[in-house]
């Protein structure tokens, strides 16, 4: 019965250690998705894609928004960079709206 007990306490810690690691590496792939979509938007705002580049934004937001732990900063940057996207395309409305968020 003792070793059955072992056993279980095993796969239990090796559950949890691989729970751990698994969400880490998650939160590290979300940082990675948000930098990349942010990129993908700076590259089609400069080719002059304002609303390709506002939709990239606005993944980036998504990703920031999921993984709310010190990401305030990355949300405002995102918003802004969609009002901004907005701007560009003369949907002053939108902008606007974006801008007070």
């Amino acid at each position: 019965m003792k070793e059955a007990g072992r056993l279980f306490l095993k796969a239990f810690l090796y559950l949890s250690f691989f729970t751990v690691f698994a969400a880490i590496a998650l939160s590290q792939a979300h940082a990675l998705s948000y930098d990349e979509m942010l990129k993908a938007g700076h590259e089609k705002a400069s080719l002059g894609h304002y609303r390709q580049a506002e939709q990239d934004y606005r993944q980036a937001y998504e990703i920031a928004q999921k993984n709310r732990a010190g990401d305030g900063e990355k949300r405002a940057e995102s918003l802004l960079y969609m009002a901004l996207m907005a701007s560009h395309d003369h949907r002053f409305a939108d902008a606007e709206t974006l801008f007070q968020q």
